[in-house]
């Protein structure tokens, strides 16, 4: 996921994720902050903050890498 986020290919982060979620991972606090900085350097605000959300819905508790990529 990150390596797409530095390039800009916002549907390949996405796509990544989705495939994660169908192989019954459990994403842990590395994997939304990954996604959430991904989004981020694509510029998907929308995506990254819609991330964070189901980071939260998951249980999974923020750290300061979380909302370091959503200071913009």
């Amino acid at each position: 996921m990150a390596m797409f986020g530095q390039n800009g290919i916002d549907y390949q982060v996405s796509g990544v994720f989705e495939e994660m979620k169908r192989s019954r991972f459990v994403p842990e606090r590395d994997t939304f902050n990954t996604l959430i900085s991904a989004y981020g350097r694509c510029g998907s605000f929308d995506q990254a903050m819609a991330a964070y959300k189901r980071m939260l819905e998951a249980g999974v508790s923020p750290d300061v890498c979380t909302y370091k990529p959503m200071t913009f």
